[in-house]
């Protein structure tokens, strides 16, 4: 399963895992755009960069659920694509979901230019207890929608934290550069670290806990206490990155 922009439209793919042959395509959405004038290279680069951006696919409950990171998240059927539903959120990149809005190109094509990151990473979909998590890289908030109807449950700030990690199939934790603990059922905070942390990237979940990266160290947190215990790398500078464990060993990833 798969997100692809084709022209000036999202699609969601299934494609055949063994052969690649596609099983079924249908529209998502309109990629939001600016009209009139004449765009620029600077513009339409930052335009490219600002809408391509969709999240892995997540599959459950029979369904593929699918985020644009331009202001929609939706479901479909898996067997066949048929859409289920779909849910619109305030974006930074299509506007308000209570009002139709353009791409302000230009102040993006500046932001990008002079920032060079005008908005988080990419996160990927959780499905978990009826619940799809997201947090968008165009908003300024996690939310839970219901995994069969769409429904918003809850919606709570990302105070400025970069990514969205499972935590079994109670949690969810944002970090970078805090860390903060969110149940899955109300979203409420069940507890966190302060941001001069500076936790780096995704962390590894453990059996007792998160193990994530910190600046020239790495960060063992216990999941019940959230007690945090910095474990010094030979360089004080190293910075290893998102985390992920496999087979007992902690792979680091850093661009």
């Amino acid at each position: 399963y798969v997100l692809a922009r084709v022209g000036n439209r999202y699609h969601a793919l299934c494609l055949d895992a063994a052969k690649g042959t596609l099983r079924w395509e249908t529209p998502l959405g309109l990629v939001p755009m600016r009209g009139g004038g004449v765009v620029s290279w600077q513009q339409a680069y930052a335009l490219e960069v600002s809408t391509e951006r969709g999240s892995p696919v997540a599959v459950a409950e029979g369904l593929a659920f699918f985020t644009t990171n331009s202001g929609v998240v939706a479901a479909f059927d898996a067997a066949t694509g048929a859409p289920v539903w779909a849910h619109r959120y305030d974006s930074r990149v299509s506007g308000p979901a209570a009002s139709s809005s353009t791409l302000d190109i230009q102040g993006l094509a500046i932001r990008l230019a002079t920032m060079r990151q005008p908005y988080p990473p990419v996160n990927p979909l959780i499905v978990a207890q009826g619940r799809v998590i997201c947090l968008p890289c165009d908003s300024d908030a996690v939310l839970a929608l219901h995994a069969l109807t769409g429904e918003l449950l809850w919606r709570r700030a990302r105070e400025q934290q970069q990514d969205l990690t499972a935590l079994g199939d109670d949690a969810v934790a944002l970090s970078g550069p805090g860390l903060i603990v969110l149940g899955l059922r109300d979203g409420r905070t069940l507890g966190s670290l302060p941001s001069d942390r500076r936790i780096l990237g995704r962390p590894a979940v453990t059996n007792s806990g998160l193990v994530a990266a910190g600046e020239g160290s790495l960060v063992r947190v216990d999941r019940t206490t959230l007690a945090a215990e910095p474990m010094p790398l030979l360089d004080r500078d190293a910075v290893l990155g998102r985390m992920i464990l496999a087979d007992g060993k902690l792979i680091a990833a850093n661009a």
